[in-house]
């Protein structure tokens, strides 16, 4: 799919390789549009071009801002009403057949 770069949250591991239950957070609820725009600017493309997935209230600001928002299982009609696409599935790519429209 191209997908040229990502920043995400992370699960800390310990040194005994399992999960701490702790989180190294990258990217803040709040952060997200900015972050999202910072990496398009780097790769020369606008928000218009890029197509988000999410499932909560942070991810609002950024549906109405993307050229294609998919909520993916939304956790409230607010979420669903500010994107897209809905889809609700056990299977995340059930999102594929809208993403690959759009290439």
């Amino acid at each position: 799919m191209g997908v040229k770069d990502y920043v995400a949250n992370e699960l800390e591991v310990g040194p005994d390789g399992l999960l701490t239950g702790r989180a190294i957070v990258k990217i803040g609820l709040r952060d997200k549009l900015r972050v999202l725009k910072g990496l398009l600017d780097d790769l020369g493309l606008g928000l218009g071009d890029c197509v988000a997935v999410g499932d909560d209230e942070s991810m609002i600001p950024i549906f109405r801002a993307v050229g294609l928002g998919i909520a993916f299982n939304p956790r409230s009609q607010e979420v669903a009403k500010s994107a897209h696409v809905v889809v609700r599935s056990d299977d995340l790519r059930a999102i594929l057949p809208y993403i690959l429209k759009e290439y």
